[in-house]
């Protein structure tokens, strides 16, 4: 079902905001409070991305200086983006979010890393605000959350046959040839992607009993960097093989949103 709010949230491919949903917004950032002064190398923005604040600069004159930044320079295009801010390296404790165009956002203390939100959102989710937005632009944002919704369905709902069979088999099939001739039996494969029934629960406690399919159902960028993250290993999966290929079907299907 879709809501007012719901829609407007949903503005991934409005007009107003198309050239930074794919990951085109840029940032600068600062050791002063204010954007000036030394500052960090520009950094591409990629939606859902974390990006540390900490950065090393070295002066004219040879000294260097290092540390967390300050306050950090947005570029858009004039697009209004959404920020996040977190008092961890890894993007996992929110404790800042800042909502706007290109804007010098001034760092709350303890502030180490940030990233741009997959859902680019217009100001305002009421009523009143409603009448800001261009008829064009709110049917894009009525396809927008349909296709999106349907996407992130159709990718998290069905389990691929193919990720039931063990990406390491053919490594296997080859070392128990050489056991057969040695006359060696090898043990049954432990990793889960080599047992159809115990692939298929992981699938389900990871995407659906964690919460992940209905916390991202408007944000399927993030959901799919979410579930690229995933701790497929805790699930049995085999290192080097499985897991790697886990995180590269997630990483493709966030690449072809």
């Amino acid at each position: 079902m879709f809501n007012a709010q719901s829609l407007i949230s949903a503005a991934l491919i409005a007009a107003t905001t198309v050239t930074t949903v794919w990951g085109k917004a840029q940032a600068v950032l600062y050791f002063t409070d204010n954007c000036i002064s030394s500052h960090s190398s520009t950094i591409g923005m990629s939606t859902g991305v974390c990006h540390s604040t900490f950065f090393s600069i070295v002066n004219p004159g040879g000294a260097s200086a290092a540390g967390y930044a300050s306050s950090v320079q947005f570029y858009t295009d004039g697009a209004v983006e959404d920020y996040l801010y977190y008092s961890d390296t890894d993007c996992n404790d929110v404790i800042q979010e800042s909502l706007g165009p290109s804007v010098c956002v001034l760092l709350a203390n303890g502030v180490k890393s940030f990233k741009k939100k997959a859902l680019i959102r217009l100001l305002g989710y009421g009523q009143n605000e409603r009448k800001n937005v261009s008829a064009a632009n709110l049917r894009a944002l009525v396809r927008a959350s349909k296709q999106l919704t349907a996407l992130w369905m159709q990718t998290t709902s069905p389990y691929s046959p193919d990720l039931m069979v063990c990406a390491s088999a053919a490594v296997r099939a080859g070392a128990a040839a050489v056991d057969a001739v040695a006359g060696v039996t090898a043990p049954a494969p432990s990793c889960t992607a080599a047992h159809p029934l115990r692939s298929i629960k992981a699938h389900q406690k990871l995407i659906h009993e964690s919460g992940i399919a209905d916390d991202y159902i408007w944000d399927p960028l993030c959901g799919f960097q979410v579930l690229i993250e995933a701790d497929w290993g805790a699930e049995g999966y085999c290192y080097y093989a499985c897991v790697e290929r886990q995180r590269e079907v997630w990483s493709n299907r966030r690449e072809k949103t």
